[in-house]
């Protein structure tokens, strides 16, 4: 791919030092990265299941994050059904986290 980058925007693609990046220090080239994500995006499309999978993962994700940090109550948390995503973008994951009060059976 960096190959085929190069020879198409005439641009030396500036990538990664694996070293540098477990410290922190990302590369500069957001173009080629860019490039890379869509290259892979046509490459490996998602269907409707898959995000669904994806979206019921992340909600798991989120609740379980909230039940270890924060000790809620895993009783009163419940994943709801993934609904379709509003607007999607290329450049950032959309996730809605609904709350609803439960009130107590008196």
């Amino acid at each position: 791919f960096k190959i085929q980058y190069e020879k198409e925007t005439g641009k030396k693609a500036k990538r990664v030092n694996f070293a540098m990046a477990l410290i922190g220090w990302a590369s500069s080239d957001t173009a080629f990265y860019q490039a890379m994500f869509e290259e892979l995006v046509k490459l490996e499309p998602l269907t409707d299941n898959d995000l669904k999978e994806l979206a019921l993962k992340r909600a798991e994700g989120i609740i379980k994050e909230l039940e270890t940090t924060d000790g809620l109550d895993d009783t009163r948390v419940t994943v709801g059904s993934p609904g379709p995503a509003e607007k999607a973008s290329t450049k950032t994951i959309n996730t809605r986290l609904r709350l609803d009060v439960i009130k107590p059976s008196v």
